[in-house]
């Protein structure tokens, strides 16, 4: 009962610092100049701009995915996607924190090429 009262405070945070966010975005941004430039771009432009996004998100999910599937580990598609998002998420902020993550790819010419899964858990 305290685990699931948590989570659901947990949650609860989580949503109002991401209602806080898009606040002040929108507080921050131009929002008529950005209305101009997605119409001068046009609602395709801005259509085709979300699909590119929404692949470049989703293409290394999918082969994961597939990847893990060859390999005899049955995780769901759901699963996969809210894990590559964490990682993405995690290597984004990782290089600031000074392990693992972008830093371990400007580091691969030096480790012999591609970084070496034992590397980059020994860097981290």
């Amino acid at each position: 009962m305290i685990g699931a009262t948590r989570s659901r405070i947990v949650l609860i945070f989580t949503f109002a610092v991401a209602v806080t966010i898009v606040v002040v975005l929108c507080t921050q941004i131009d929002l008529p100049t950005t209305w101009r430039q997605v119409k001068h771009v046009g609602l395709f432009g801005a259509f085709l701009l979300l699909i590119d996004m929404t692949l470049a998100l989703m293409g290394p999910c999918v082969a994961w995915h597939i990847l893990m599937r060859t390999e005899g580990i049955n995780v769901g598609l759901g699963t996969t996607f809210r894990s590559a998002l964490m990682g993405h998420a995690v290597n984004l902020i990782s290089p600031l924190m000074y392990f693992g993550g972008e830093g371990v790819d400007a580091l691969a010419p030096f480790l012999g090429g591609a970084a070496q899964c034992a590397a980059v858990l020994a860097l981290q």
